[in-house]
């Protein structure tokens, strides 16, 4: 039995939330509860887009590349790659040449996905 169909196409974007961010970079959350299994989002960086070194503090992350180039701490990443980030590790920065699209999957003890799980990595070396 199938609990929840989310379709890509029916969900809108939004601008990614996140602080420090340049560049034209859109978000769909297509799932928030993780009684259904891992948070998931759909990014979709443009060109010259930048996401600055951050962690999660609680959840754990998994990059997937859906298509193009993905480029973090300066090695370049393509179609069917994963990246995994443990709760705490510091990843990124994270940018692209010609735009890709991701399939982020995040993880944690908890029952509901934390949106405000975000912090920039010259903060966390300050707290």
């Amino acid at each position: 039995m199938i609990d929840r169909v989310v379709k890509s196409a029916d969900v809108g974007s939004v601008n990614l939330p996140f602080p420090g961010y340049t560049g034209d970079i859109k978000i769909k959350p297509l799932n928030g509860d993780y009684a259904l299994g891992p948070s998931m989002i759909h990014i979709r960086m443009e060109p010259g887009a930048f996401i600055p070194a951050h962690l999660h503090k609680k959840a754990a992350e998994v990059l997937c590349i859906l298509d193009g180039d993905f480029i973090n701490e300066n090695k370049e990443y393509g179609s069917g790659d994963f990246l995994h980030s443990k709760p705490g590790a510091v990843h990124g920065p994270h940018t692209t040449k010609k735009g890709c699209s991701l399939l982020a999957l995040y993880t944690a003890n908890t029952g509901e996905a934390d949106p405000n799980d975000f912090v920039l990595a010259e903060a966390a070396k300050r707290s």
